[in-house]
């Protein structure tokens, strides 16, 4: 994970990701970048495996953290840029709001995203709506989305190297670190690198 700021009084998270199964490099990263006004939260996945996804990762956490403090649109654009020469990656990111309890998200390509509401169970998840398209080669016109906030929601990032069945033992009442570990554990696929990346909201700056 890449990211810079101390933790917050109104947030805590946990990443967990591993590459591919016989490969020493992952292109699947996490990014979180803190202050006190403004958590920025992406998760990517570089197209393909190994050494050249991992160098492609890289290039997007440098584009992320120079443009960290932009709007979303703006990041996704300097990404763009940042990347046109590479393979590209899939991108979803999220801007947590503490003065305002929002949240806006957008994403391009097939990392998933999930709002969990506080004392939920994932049936009842909203998902993030991802839009077609490659960050590096072409991205659509981006319309984010913004939600509403409450102490304990839980926001998870999730790459496509995780099985479809992770979202089953989300629970708000687990720690997020432990969770992103024991679920990357169980629904890492052997075939993909696999990253998840979970977000809990403590409660609006005070």
């Amino acid at each position: 994970m890449s990211g810079a700021g101390s933790r917050p009084d109104y947030i805590e998270w946990g990443v967990a990701s591993r590459p591919r199964v016989g490969e020493l490099a992952c292109g699947d990263r996490a990014f979180v970048h803190v202050t006190q006004d403004r958590v920025l939260v992406a998760a990517l996945d570089a197209l393909g495996h190994g050494q050249m996804a991992a160098a492609t990762a890289q290039l997007a956490l440098e584009a992320l953290e120079e443009h960290a403090t932009k709007p979303v649109t703006q990041i996704f654009e300097h990404c763009h840029q940042a990347l046109l020469r590479s393979r590209g990656v899939a991108m979803s990111v999220a801007l947590i709001d503490p003065w305002a309890n929002t949240l806006t998200w957008t994403g391009v390509g097939n990392v998933e995203g999930l709002l969990l509401r506080a004392g939920q169970q994932e049936a009842r998840a909203e998902s993030l709506t991802v839009l077609s398209g490659v960050v590096g080669y072409q991205i659509p016109r981006l319309r984010p989305t913004v939600r509403t906030l409450g102490p304990g929601d839980l926001l998870v990032f999730a790459t496509d190297g995780m099985d479809g069945h992770y979202a089953g033992s989300l629970r708000t009442s687990r720690e997020p670190d432990e969770m992103a570990r024991a679920l990357l554990a169980a629904h890492a696929k052997d075939v993909d690198d696999a990253l998840i990346l979970i977000v809990r909201y403590l409660g609006a700056r005070q």
